[in-house]
C-alpha cells in the first residue's frame, strides 16, 4: 500500500489553515491508521508509525 502521510496533512492544513499542525497530524494520522488497520498490512502499519514521527519532527522544529 503506498500512503503518503504528508500529502494527507497538507490536504488538510489547506482546507483548515487556522488549525495547529500538531492537531492536524494528530487528525490525519487517525483517519489513514484506521482505514489502513482494515485493509492494510502490519508493514503498512509500521511504515505510517514511520512518517508520523517523521512529520511530527519536522513541525517540532518549525514550531521552535
Amino acid at each position: 500500500m503506498d500512503i503518503c502521510l504528508e500529502n494527507h496533512f497538507n490536504r488538510t492544513k489547506q482546507t483548515f489553515p487556522d488549525m495547529d499542525d500538531k492537531r492536524a497530524l494528530d487528525s490525519v494520522y487517525i483517519g489513514v491508521i484506521q482505514a489502513v488497520s482494515e485493509v492494510g498490512t502490519h508493514a503498512d502499519l509500521k511504515e505510517l508509525v514511520k512518517q508520523y514521527n517523521n512529520l511530527l519532527s519536522v513541525i517540532t522544529k518549525e514550531a521552535i
